[in-house]
Formats: structure tokens, sequence, C-alpha cells
């Protein structure tokens, strides 16, 4: 256990500190000089993501929850004074779990809130926040039950803005970073209880209910401690924000988890539905979450005769199909172990269950979801496995311009473009945990933002427009590198049985997003190692038009397996599309589209067959009837093979509506 003692009246600060003077509320500009007085020599404890501050005054650090009691906290001894009061900087970066993003002292609120419940005379806390600086003031004594009363520091309760704090002893107490605001505001001042003689500074882990998992935290905090003397100077109280309208029902909840659990998604009431269904999914089906409401989007919704959304997949399979999970409400998403921005949350993402759980069915609803323009799928190795199959309809394509009113002055974009450097070296680091912060931090979607990534990216670019060739060439190798891993982890699962964790397929789609959206012929190469996770990824290479023409087709032959050859068929019959900017025409093209599009019509694959016929018809060379003819009354693949239904003949069908394309 650390410990430092600190005498009173300043005297252990041996920096001709006078022993008394009052305290003023000091700004973020003067806590530098702050920071200078200091209890120890090296100026800071150091306080690991494990230090349990329920081992306050113990001698083994409690772990009535399970999942290890880590360690015991650090702890600083004082002589109490009537007029003594300590004020904290703290820096550094912890997180709950190795699958978990770092947060600073403040906390993170993406795995939902604290309600950490007391144990062994320390109290427990609440607040909406997850591993946050805490501390907890003690006497001489074990601290034992009954603890004191459980402070709340949610917004509606204390907050974490208050200027000032005297809790009680044994009573656990919100720190962060020191400051009134997280990075910024007037510095907090912490009066110890009378009679207290020890400080212990800790996390209180454990989310909702017991303390617990404190052994696999990461990171530490370094924090100054500051005694100071005199009677403080009153902070401004901050000015609340308006609360919004009203619903008057449960989406009032619904809306607040959205803020709790800190996603990237502000909805209102009118966002919410009790009604929406398709024609082959009811809304009881759609809605898997804990409330009668649902946020449901319309790409997700779309008619099947759209061609894309939940009911084309489901028509695309050729058979009925049970939705594992669809809708969830943030709280439930936490339960599930879901990631913190979930595309299910944002209600455009739905899980369908393979009932066999062979790969053979799977591979047909694999199939299905692209042709019907799913943007982005979980490969086998991801955390379905061979379950059930994820897909969303996220809404991908670049806006024309971002809502930025006002540009950065000079300052600023000095300040962006230092930054900016630095989180596209962080692209390059062998961990993909530090390029995922790198990536997020560069394009803005680190703190919570509201846009989404194609917005993002187009504000970044307008921010410090000087660098926007090197950012999107780090950011095309980024998704080189990524696709890279992800095939290793696909090889690899065959053997080790190891999926790639949900965390890093959320972080792995929306590299690609950010890709598909730059419009960056340099990026074709890294798309196609892509072209497999859905209409993010094809979409943008069809936009490419003749440039990516000759590598597309080169992908039809291709050894990699029917998913690339499917993905590849279904760029070609991209192309083909008449309201295409970049539709081919030119006879040399269209020669070899003509061959590559025959060629598919003979894969051994119905997925790459179903595309073709497609394409042949986009093709729209009637000389060519009598192949699509042949398909339409031939082709033996039924799909009560994988599990549709007894009689239906997806090739077949998708030749009749070829046929009838062509005739027009």
């Amino acid at each position: 256990m650390k410990t430092a003692c600190l005498g009173t009246a300043g005297r252990a600060f041996g920096c001709g500190v006078p022993p008394k003077f009052f305290i003023i509320p000091y700004s973020v500009s003067a806590i530098a000089c702050l920071l200078a007085f200091t209890p120890f020599a090296d100026g800071q404890i150091t306080v690991p993501a494990t230090a349990n501050i329920y081992g306050a005054g113990h001698d083994i650090p409690p772990d009535p929850g399970g999942g290890g009691g880590g360690e015991l906290p650090p702890v600083v001894s004082f002589t109490w004074a009537s007029d003594l009061g300590f004020l904290f900087g703290a820096t550094g970066n912890v997180r709950p779990n190795s699958e978990a993003d770092f947060n600073g002292p403040d906390g993170g609120g993406l795995l939902g809130p604290t309600r950490v419940t007391s144990y062994g005379g320390i109290s427990g806390i609440s607040a909406d926040e997850t591993l946050f600086l805490v501390g907890v003031f003690l006497d001489n004594n074990t601290p034992l039950d009954p603890a004191p009363p459980i402070l709340d520091f949610s917004p509606s309760q204390i907050g974490t803005h208050f200027g000032s704090l005297r809790p009680a002893i044994g009573q656990t107490f919100f720190i962060g970073d020191g400051l009134t605001g997280t990075g910024t505001g007037f510095v907090q001042t912490f009066y110890p209880p009378l009679g207290s003689t020890r400080l212990f500074l800790g996390f209180a882990d454990g989310f909702n209910g017991p303390p617990r998992n404190y052994d696999d935290n990461e990171g530490n905090l370094s924090v100054n401690v500051i005694p100071m003397y005199g009677t403080p100077t009153p902070t401004p109280t901050p000015t609340p924000t308006p609360p919004p309208p009203k619903c008057n029902d449960e989406r009032d909840d619904m809306i607040g988890e959205y803020k709790q659990f800190r996603v990237k998604l502000s909805p209102i009431c009118e966002d919410f539905t009790q009604t929406a269904q398709t024609t082959y999914f009811t809304f009881a089906q759609l809605n898997t979450g804990d409330y009668s409401w649902a946020l449901l989007l319309p790409t997700l919704l779309a008619p099947a005769d759209s061609g894309s959304g939940l009911d084309k997949w489901r028509e695309e399979f050729g058979g009925p199909r049970i939705i594992r999970s669809a809708y969830r409400n943030p709280a439930l998403n936490q339960r599930k172990h879901g990631v913190p921005q979930s595309r299910h949350m944002y209600g455009d993402a739905a899980d369908l269950r393979n009932e066999s759980r062979t790969e053979e069915e799977w591979k047909a609803m694999y199939g299905a979801a692209l042709r019907a323009h799913a943007s982005f799928r979980e490969p086998r190795d991801g955390p379905c496995k061979l379950n059930c199959v994820h897909a969303d309809w996220r809404p991908h394509f670049l806006l024309s311009g971002s809502s930025r009113a006002t540009p950065s002055n000079d300052a600023n974009q000095s300040s962006r473009v230092q930054q900016v450097e630095k989180d596209l070296a962080g692209l390059q680091s062998s961990s993909w945990e530090t390029r995922k912060d790198a990536f997020y931090h560069l394009v803005g979607l680190d703190v919570l933002s509201q846009d989404s990534v194609s917005v993002a990216v187009a504000k970044l670019f307008e921010d410090v427009p000087q660098e926007t060739d090197v950012i999107q060439l780090s950011l095309i190798d980024l998704l080189t590198q990524e696709n890279l891993r992800t095939q290793e982890a696909t090889r690899a699962y065959g053997n080790s049985g190891i999926t790639l964790s949900e965390a890093y397929l959320s972080y792995y789609a929306d590299v690609i997003w950010a890709v598909s959206v730059l419009d960056n012929a340099h990026g074709i190469d890294a798309l196609l190692g892509a072209i497999n996770t859905g209409d993010m990824a094809t979409a943008a290479i069809a936009r490419f038009g003749k440039l990516a023409l000759d590598q597309t087709i080169a992908l039809l032959a291709s050894p990699q397996g029917p998913d690339t050859r499917q993905s590849a068929a279904m760029i070609i019959s991209e192309m083909l599309d008449p309201s295409s900017a970049t539709a081919i025409n030119d006879p040399t093209s269209r020669a070899k589209l003509e061959d590559a599009i025959l060629m598919a019509t003979r894969d051994e694959d119905f997925n790459v067959r179903i595309v073709a016929v497609t394409a042949l018809a986009k093709f729209g060379d009637r000389n060519l009837a009598y192949v699509v003819e042949a398909l339409a009354r031939n082709d033996p693949y039924e799909a009560s093979e994988h599990g549709g239904a007894d009689g239906l003949y997806p090739v077949r069908e998708a030749a009749r509506n070829a046929l009838t394309l062509l005739a027009r």
C-alpha cells in the first residue's frame, strides 16, 4: 500500500508556501501552477485501474461480486484541520477490460451507469459514468458496517459540477479530474470530515451491485493531491441545460438511456413507434427491447420491392426466418454485452437465426443479406458464429456538406493539425485497440458526437483541408491493415474457434464506412479486400466504374471462395445500373463484362448465379436471353436445401424476373 504523510499548514511542501491563505476558484489556466505544489518528490500518486476503493482501511482488497478484488488503494495520511481542503489534478486513462475504450479520470459512459452498493463499512456510489476516480476519507480505525449513505453524482442529484464537497468518514465520493467540467472549469475543493486522518484513492468497479471485476481493469491515473487551508470562495453554479420536452410515458426513460449510456444518437418522442411492421415481421418480432416502444429506421423496414432491407433479405433467402435480435434499448444492450454503439440501438440492424446451425444454411442467409444490400454483414467468425447472421442497413453515403457553421481560427487549426499528426501515427500501431482509439479521435467520434462517420469525415477535411491527402491515404492504409487482421482471424477460426469481438467488428465497419465515402481511387484495393462485408464496400467500388473493372472481374474466378465471387458479381451488377454516373458503355469494357457475367451464370454456387442473372438483365443484350431461359427452366437449386421453403427455386425465380426486364 502506497502511503505519504502531509503536515499541517503546508509545511510538508517545503517550498515557501504560506501557512495560511484563502482558496480561490482556480481556473484551468491556473492549474499548472497549483500542480507544482505536491506532497511527493515526483509530483504524482499513481492510481492503478485495479485500485479497489473498498479495500480502504482493510488488509485485503475485497471481492464480494467475483471477478477479482484488484489491489489495495493508495493512501495519503494527514492531520485534520477545520479549514483543510484538498485539491486534485488527475490525468491518464483507464478501462474496465481489454474490450472497452479507455476513459479519463471523469469516467466513461459507454458501459452504462455506476450503481455500486456499499461493502465493508465503505459506502457505495452512484453516477452516470463508469470507472472514474473516487476517494474516501477514514479515521485510524478499520471501517465496519453499517456504511454511511450512498452519494449520488447523477446530473439530477449532486452531479459532478459541484464547487466543493464535505463527505462523511467512509463515504465514497467522486473526484474525476478535480475540475467542475471534464478538462475545464474551476478546481473543486474536498473537505475532510472531522476526525479523519487518511485519504484513499481508487475506483468503484462493479457497475451495478457489489464491488467486483477489478482484476481485468487496465491503465492508471497520475494524481496530484494538494492540501490547502483557508475559507473557500464559492465557485459559480453552472447554468443547467433546459430538459427536452417530455413524452409523458416510458419513452422518457428510453431517451434517458440514450444519454445515460452515451449513444451517439439523441432521439425524440416522435422517433419511437409501437406499430411499425413489415410484410413478414410484426412489431412484436422487431421490438426485442425492454419497452413497448421501439426505434426502427425506414432502411430496415423498407419494402422488399425497394431492393433493400429486412423483407428483401427474407425474400432472397427464400423462406421464413426468426429474428433473434432487432431493436435494443441501451440498457438492454449493455446487459447483453453489446458494443457501446451497437446498430441495434439505432434501429437499423437485425440478427436472423440460423435454424439448423449448419454452415450451408448460414452461407445461404449471408448471401441473401448481400443481395438485400445490407451495409455491413458480420463474418462467420463474429459473435454470432453459426447461430445467426447479423446485418445492418446504416445510411452510409456521404452527404453533400456538413453542418459546421464557422471555420477554425488559426490557433485552433494549428493545434488541430498537430493532433491529426499524432492520430495518424497511432493508426500505424501494431495494437488494434490503439489504432481504434486513434481512428475515432482523428474523425472526432471519440466524444459524444451526433455525427455519422460520413459527416465526421467531411468535417475533418473542412477542419484541416491541407491534410486531406495524407489523411485519406492513411485511412486507406488502415483499412488494408484491418483487412489483413480479419483475414488472418478467419483462417485461424477453423482451428481455434476464437471469434472476432463485436467491439473490433464495430470499429472495422466504421473504417470501411470512412474509406467508402472518400471517392479516392487509391482505395480500390483496400475496398476490394473488404467486399465480403456488404454494400458499403461493394457500392463504393462500383462507383469507380472502369477504374475497378479488371480487378473485380479477376475476383469472379477467385480461389477465395463463393462469398468473394458473389460480392464481385454484385459490384458488376451495380456498375451496370442505368442510373449510375459511372455506367460502362464502351465496346471493349462491355465485351469484358459479357464474358464475366456468362462465367458467373455457370458458377457452382447458387448465390453467384442469382446475382449473375440480375446483372445479365441489366446488361440488356437480348441475344443472351437463351442463357437466362435455360436457368429459368433448369437451375437445380431449391431453397429447402438450406432451410428455405419447399418448391421454391431462387435462381429460377431470379431468371424469370430477368427475362421480364429483358423483354422491356
